[in-house]
């Protein structure tokens, strides 16, 4: 397999109708490819969506503080979103791609962060609130400051396996995609995804 033009080239069906072993194997890397770009088009827009969301209902009303840096942090999420988005959809639906702009897309998603560390210092200033205020436990069930604190920890706790998790994912379709790209399948294995899957499904598990 050889990528040439921006298209994995695969070689030819053997004359008497059964596939060659090389062909099986083009076919399965390409396969592969288109996989790991439809799901970084999917999770590209699924944060595309979220980041435009907060942008509409923020435009007008964040002037300072944490509605600015949620703003911001939006922003940033869309960028990476639309990034994600373009590359996968070259990937999957025109079977093209380029080590630089998927190379982009795997740096961009790094930004990732921003979002999930104004939730997290959202989380924190909730900790530290007055029980009766807190965003965690409504008053009705006139809450003490220990159980603000534990919610919050727990909150806090989730909200960071998510972000490791969902970044991770975002990141394992991007290298994916660059190493088939750059003729390094092998960097991008099974061995390897089975290590990545116990870490990432354990940090999930631990958010639940």
């Amino acid at each position: 397999v050889a990528w040439t033009m921006g298209k994995v080239q695969t070689s030819q069906v053997a004359g008497n109708g059964a596939v060659s072993l090389p062909h099986a194997g083009a076919e399965r890397l390409k396969a592969d490819y288109r996989m790991y770009s439809g799901l970084l088009l999917t999770l590209g827009l699924c944060a595309a969506y979220g980041a435009f969301a907060d942008i509409v209902s923020l435009a007008d009303t964040a002037k300072s503080g944490l509605p600015l840096a949620t703003l911001i942090a939006a922003v940033f999420q869309g960028f990476f979103g639309l990034t994600c988005m373009g590359v996968g959809f070259t990937g999957a639906v025109m079977d093209k791609g380029s080590t630089l702009l998927t190379t982009i897309a795997a740096s961009s998603i790094q930004l990732a962060w921003m979002p999930f560390l104004v939730g997290l210092s959202t989380i924190g200033m909730g900790i530290v609130s007055d029980p009766s205020e807190n965003p965690f436990i409504p008053a009705l069930y006139d809450p003490s400051a220990a159980a603000v604190k534990f919610v919050g920890s727990m909150a806090f706790l989730g909200l960071m396996s998510y972000a490791i998790g969902f970044i991770g994912s975002l990141g394992f379709m991007s290298f994916s995609m660059h190493s088939i790209q750059a003729g390094k399948p092998q960097d991008r294995s099974g061995v390897y995804f089975r290590g990545r899957a116990k870490l990432y499904n354990g940090l999930l598990f631990l958010a639940g």
